[in-house]
């Protein structure tokens, strides 16, 4: 396939930002995951509890 026998053009930069909604920096990211896995490891046994409470709700009943 040619992009030139379509005629088609690349977006420009402004129209990627548009689209895409720009880019989260690298370091973010890994606040954002970091955060995330220190709060799950910080509240690990009530996960674990509300888990095994739901996978057993129907022998409960």
């Amino acid at each position: 396939m040619n992009h030139q026998t379509l005629k088609l053009e690349p977006l420009s930069d402004q129209e990627l930002i548009s689209i895409e909604g720009g880019t989260i920096p690298s370091w973010m990211k890994r606040f954002g995951w970091s955060g995330l896995i220190m709060d799950a490891i910080k509240s690990w046994d009530e996960i674990k509890s509300e888990f095994s409470r739901g996978w057993h709700f129907a022998d409960n009943k």
